[in-house]
């Protein structure tokens, strides 16, 4: 009896059979292989991926995505890294992989061999008691890197909850709908695929259809993100067979035109129940009246979904070892669109360009950006907070500047000078007593802090108009230079004191903000690499001193006539963020191959600072001012969850993020976002003065919301 063709029943035949993820994923290699063999192109198989997925779903076995989707999404990686063709040469193990693979091999058709196909078919062996492809010396594959236990059960975890929320229905009392014009929209775009003819599930996979076609372009992939909650909502109406979609008043302009879009191509001869319910209702203006059906989900439940499903969107596209970046796969075409048959007029382009025009949930609105660079620019008065001002302006305003762009080194000013930050640096050069040394003089204040204008200095040295001034500017920033390697040093390790030589030794987790991305960032602008080796070495020497074992986190304050060895929430940020600069700045500078170990060591210990503070978060996704519960300071601070938020966001663009850690960074973003008033005061923030009072007004929390802002702009345009 010849074996059943490999299609997606057979293959959901045999999945019904594991019980292990290693056996799906050996069905799956199997199936893959199939495919490969018969001539199909390697995005056409990555597509194939998907439609089994669907399958899945439609037959009820979402269970197997639900506790094996760790094989999917490897072999997902594998075939988008390149990698497909050594699949076929691991041993297989199980009774149900051995007979995946003799089916595999029977359907084999010669003449259509891709090279994948034909190493597989060449190295499976009938014999040797059907053990399947190739034995314990495997062939390329066996060298690929496999996801480490905790990677996949964060991926597993992940998928779990996207498919517990497609299935979900009115399980909480009614929740505030953040998106009503994505909402609006997709309604009318789904009643237009009923009102055709579409069966139910049908009109699921033209949703999935039309996810993959967005995810092809920047927009597009903005909408996903920030209005998932809609596509999920009409996901749940849809599987959950409710027919009162149509009934819905419209309440927006993009709404209403979505729908006279649908209606003025309706079929009448083909409708299906929703769409004859929806035509006895809609009026010109929108569908009928007051809704039924069931609760919406909660505001937290829906952030939570979707921060969740941008992870696994970027997952699937993804050509690393650990879920980073994008590259997409050799032969990639545009995923299918919608057969021509089609309304032309309500098309995937159009629908997209509307719901971008709609609300933008999640994203400070620009006049509250304005308000909040406006309370900054009032309230920069200190040395360290010009400095994080500069910083947010350069990120936000000229990001071909920032460190954080792959083309900083060297700085060029064609796409513009920094004008903004050259007037912020002329005014403290307007202050500057003579004979000073440092770029800036406060009386009491700490010795490192000026350093933070260390960037802003540099840049303006480069690009003033006055030959003059730039000279000037030069000799400032060398003098800076001087001043902090003159500066007193722990008697080990070589930590440079963050206060002046007339003080005793001092060390502050804020320092390292403030100076060693100044020393990193000049040195590759002169091509000094011991101001690069410097900037590194105080980072790795205050980590030393002031890194906590208990908590995984930096104490704040050591040594000098006075401590404060509590674990602060902003001083971690200021050192996981100043780490951070000087990562980029090697990275990006054409030193990186002279410190590779620096980089590695920098990448770990930021993550780390990341990862531990993140465990802390509180129901709302914000951050403890202070993590020791005893501490009488101890709130939940907007302040610092914002900078760490944008740290690990800037961590994901880099390519060293922690998919968990991002997750949670975008969920603190929008707890940081929501705690913006009216008036763009960051609210319920510490004290930059006093580290145990809460206040609503800090000039720092406001740099840090531009930083957020900037990191997340960034990372929407990585994706």
């Amino acid at each position: 009896m010849s074996p059943p063709p490999f299609h997606q029943s057979t293959c959901s035949a045999l999945f019904a059979r594991c019980s292990t993820t290693d056996e799906v994923y050996e069905v799956l290699t199997a199936y893959v292989f199939s495919k490969f063999s018969h001539g199909t192109s390697t995005w056409a198989v990555f597509m194939k991926i998907y439609y089994l997925k669907l399958y899945l779903n439609g037959t009820r076995q979402a269970s197997i995505l639900l506790n094996h989707y760790a094989a999917f999404r490897e072999i997902e990686q594998d075939i988008v890294n390149g990698a497909g063709q050594g699949l076929g040469d691991r041993p297989v193990q199980s009774d149900v992989g051995r007979e995946a693979w003799n089916i595999a091999r029977a359907g084999i058709k010669q003449p259509k061999n891709k090279k994948w196909g034909w190493k597989g078919r060449r190295t499976v062996q009938p014999g040797a008691g059907g053990r399947g492809p190739g034995g314990p010396g495997g062939g390329p594959a066996a060298t690929l890197r496999r996801r480490s236990e905790a990677e996949v059960r964060a991926d597993g975890e992940a998928f779990a909850d996207i498919l517990r929320a497609r299935r979900m229905a009115g399980v909480d009392e009614c929740g505030r709908v953040t998106t009503p014009e994505a909402f609006e929209i997709l309604t009318a775009y789904v009643f237009a695929k009923y009102s055709a003819g579409n069966q139910l599930w049908h009109v699921v996979k033209k949703l999935y259809y039309l996810r993959l076609f967005m995810s092809t372009n920047p927009v597009g992939r903005r909408v996903l993100q920030d209005h998932y909650e809609a596509f999920r909502d009409i996901e749940e109406y849809i599987v959950s067979g409710i027919e009162g979609i149509g009934d819905k008043p419209i309440k927006t302009v993009l709404g209403r035109e979505a729908w006279n879009i649908a209606r003025s191509r309706l079929n009448r001869t083909t409708i299906w129940p929703w769409g004859k319910k929806a035509v006895g209702d809609i009026a010109w203006d929108g569908p009928g009246s007051v809704a039924s059906g069931p609760a919406r989900r909660t505001y937290d439940e829906v952030e939570r979904d979707g921060a969740i499903f941008e992870e696994i969107l970027r997952a699937r596209r993804m050509a690393g070892t650990d879920g980073l970046g994008v590259r997409r796969p050799p032969g990639y075409v545009e995923p299918p669109r919608e057969p021509a048959a089609r309304s032309p007029s309500f098309d995937d382009h159009q629908l997209t360009r509307g719901i971008s025009l709609g609300s933008d949930h999640g994203v400070a609105p620009p006049v509250t950006l304005a308000q909040v660079r406006r309370n900054l620019a009032l309230t920069a008065s200190d040395t360290w907070v010009s400095g994080t001002q500069i910083q947010a302006l350069l990120e936000l305003d000229y990001p071909h500047l920032s460190v954080f762009n792959k083309s900083a080194f060297p700085p060029s000013f064609a796409a513009g000078v920094p004008t903004g930050t050259n007037s912020i640096i002329d005014s403290w050069y307007a202050k500057r007593p003579a004979g000073a040394v440092q770029m800036a003089v406060v009386s009491g204040g700490a010795a490192g802090d000026p350093a933070s204008l260390g960037v802003g200095w540099v840049l303006a040295s480069l690009s003033e108009s006055s030959a003059t001034t730039k000279a000037a500017y030069a000799t400032v920033v060398k003098q800076e230079v001087g001043y902090l390697l003159g500066l007193p040093r722990a008697s080990t390790g070589g930590a440079i004191s963050q206060r002046p030589a007339s003080e005793p030794v001092q060390l502050w987790a804020d320092y390292v903000y403030m100076v060693p991305p100044f020393l990193a960032y000049q040195g590759v602008v002169s091509g000094n690499t011991s101001l690069i080796s410097e900037a590194y070495n105080q980072c790795l020497s205050y980590r030393a001193k002031l890194y906590n074992s208990n908590y995984g986190l930096w104490e704040h304050v050591v040594l000098g006539s006075w401590q404060d060895i509590g674990i602060w929430g902003t001083g971690n940020a200021w050192a996981a963020a100043g780490m951070a600069r000087v990562l980029a700045t090697i990275q990006h500078s054409s030193y990186a191959s002279q410190f590779t170990l620096q980089q590695a060591n920098l990448v770990s210990w930021i993550n780390e600072i990341l990862t531990n503070a993140f465990s802390h978060a509180s129901s709302d996704n914000l951050l403890p001012n202070y993590y020791e519960i005893a501490t009488s300071g101890t709130f939940y601070d907007s302040s610092s969850s914002a900078l760490l938020a944008a740290t690990a966001l800037r961590m994901q663009i880099l390519g060293h993020g922690v998919a968990a850690n991002t997750a949670k960074a975008l969920l603190i973003r929008n707890a940081v976002n929501a705690k913006v008033s009216s008036t763009g005061w960051l609210q319920n923030v510490v004290d930059p003065l006093s580290w145990t009072v809460q206040t609503n007004q800090s000039p720092e929390g406001e740099a840090f919301v531009l930083l957020l802002q900037a990191a997340y702009t960034d990372y929407l345009a990585s994706l």
